[in-house]
């Protein structure tokens, strides 16, 4: 009788024949490592892509193309149990690595040209809907989450941009259009189930592992384990009310009305003075189409979502639409789920920024947080500026805080960005090479402009490698606990990149650290359930 051969027999000889058929300097210097990534498949459920797949190439890509990784394997973990199996791979290699769930990463640290680790189909949602709590994968999409919690009139902060996952968004704080109203979304993290380099589960919430938890929400992804699920807090929201109000740029008058707008923005509206807790505001400055042609024209744009009583959302923006300057047929109001409102927040009047047919941009970032108010000048000299950009290359947006963010104890958890203003971003876009120089002026222009503005603090999801700075930048006063946590839960320092904390069991830890963190920062890790520790190769 024959042999039976499963799929996953053949899945492990096709790959064995075409991991032998490429160079061996691609598996490291005397292709010491190709044999162990073949007996990693033979183990694993999951899938393994290299050079000569027919996918290699479209699987290596991270979000934003300017990051240009060749990675020698890219490794796509279906479980938990292929996470640690991957581990043990590149523990006992000695290989560099990655960790990508969605690939948003700004300054690329999702990509290696090592290992890039591959955890999106770890994507599982259950909602508990009667303990208004939530429990899903790293590899979950937010428009994906956002869609499911619509269905049972229920919410938490997630990303704006609907493919976002939550594995990184959430470890780096999480703004989103009803973060004012319920605190960026690692404020509503009650438990987390990470994975150590040995391969052992932790979970982490109030009783064991506190300061785990406390690192994880605000620390950024891939500094202390592998992040496998998280539980949320959520909070019941069925309607709410969306609008967006739009000023032209066009002129010199139109932009000192826009800068007039502004003032009247932060004296009545930014930060809780007039709509409270419920109101979390954008306001953007880029370029739009116009009349669906060709040429792009500079705008001002606020838009909103508030949370309280739909009713009320006309009235308290009936004094803003009434601001000299605002351009009537570019704004709209809606009462709707968020589900729906979140959609049109960013398609409505059209995507921001919106981009010509063609291959995907290539995109560079910067973040810095405002503390105080603006005066006229300021936001004027911000609105000219934006006017000096090649058309829709360029596209600024403040993200508003205030309500539940302003109000968290100080060092809650590791985002430490309370008490300010607005996260001020800017985005510059260019599609070929010959582009990019430009760009890249104007963004360093745009930089040195707002430095009398800024606060020294970056939200650390949007992270870019031109800052020497990014601990304090990043983590502030925080940073010494997050040290600590680092040497306890990644002693040997597996989880590393150009921006990691990196670990120092005797850093000093602020007077205001919470008591229970402080505590559990002496006591060994508390492995409370999942896999026991991966053996040797």
């Amino acid at each position: 009788m024959a042999l039976s051969t499963s799929s996953k027999d053949r899945r492990d000889a096709a790959f064995s024949a075409v991991i032998n058929g490429l160079p061996a300097s691609h598996f490291g210097p005397d292709g010491r490592h190709r044999d162990a990534l073949d007996a990693l498949q033979r183990q694993f459920n999951g899938r393994i892509v290299v050079p000569g797949d027919t996918d290699y190439d479209q699987d290596r890509k991270l979000s934003n193309p300017v990051f240009d990784f060749h990675p020698m394997a890219i490794i796509y973990c279906t479980s938990e149990v292929d996470v640690g199996l991957t581990l043990q791979f590149v523990r006992n290699q000695g290989v560099p690595f990655s960790l990508r769930s969605g690939g948003h990463c700004t300054a690329g640290f999702s990509g290696s040209n090592g290992i890039m680790i591959d955890v999106k189909a770890l994507n599982d949602i259950h909602i508990d809907a009667e303990a208004l709590t939530a429990t899903v994968g790293c590899g979950v999409e937010f428009g994906t989450f956002q869609q499911a919690l619509d269905h049972y009139g229920l919410n938490v902060p997630g990303g704006e941009c609907s493919d976002v996952c939550v594995g990184g968004y959430v470890q780096g704080g999480g703004f989103g259009f009803t973060a004012v109203k319920y605190g960026v979304s690692c404020d509503n993290v009650i438990a987390a189930r990470v994975m150590l380099a040995d391969g052992s589960i932790l979970v982490a919430n109030e009783a064991v592992n506190p300061d785990l938890l406390w690192a994880t929400c605000g620390g950024t992804g891939g500094n202390f384990g592998v992040l496998l699920s998280v539980t949320y807090r959520l909070h019941e929201f069925r309607i709410g009310f969306g609008f967006a109000v739009t000023w032209a740029l066009d002129t010199p008058v139109n932009i000192a009305l826009a800068a007039d707008a502004l003032m009247t923005m932060q004296a009545r509206y930014m930060v809780d003075r007039t709509f409270g807790p419920d109101m979390t505001l954008q306001i953007h400055i880029g370029f739009q189409d116009v009349d669906d042609g060709d040429a792009m024209a500079p705008f001002l744009m606020v838009r909103g979502l508030y949370a309280g009583d739909p009713a009320d959302g006309p009235g308290l923006i009936a004094p803003l639409k009434g601001l000299p300057g605002v351009v009537a047929d570019q704004g709209w109001e809606q009462v709707a789920s968020f589900y729906v409102l979140n959609k049109m927040l960013l398609n409505r009047p059209q995507g921001m920024p919106p981009m010509p047919p063609g291959p995907d941009p290539l995109e560079d970032k910067s973040s810095h947080y405002v503390a105080r108010d603006l005066t006229l000048a300021e936001w004027t000299e911000m609105l000219t500026y934006m006017t000096t950009s090649v058309p829709n290359r360029a596209f600024a947006y403040m993200e508003v805080y205030g309500g539940a963010i302003r109000e968290a104890p100080p060092l809650k958890n590791a985002f430490i960005h309370r008490d300010v203003a607005f996260n001020l971003v800017m985005d510059v876009f260019w599609k070929s090479e010959s582009e990019r120089g430009e760009s890249e002026a104007f963004l360093a222009g745009w930089n040195k402009m707002v430095q009398p503005y800024w606060n020294g603090h970056i939200y650390q999801n949007y992270p870019s490698t031109d800052e020497p700075n990014y601990a304090t930048a990043f983590w502030g006063e925080a940073y010494p606990v997050l040290q600590r946590v680092k040497a306890k839960y990644d002693p040997h320092d597996l989880f590393t990149f150009a921006q990691a904390v990196r670990g120092d069991a005797t850093a000093q830890l602020p007077g205001d650290t919470p008591a229970n963190v402080a505590k559990a920062l002496q006591s060994p890790p508390v492995v409370t359930t999942g896999l026991t520790p991966f053996s040797e190769m």
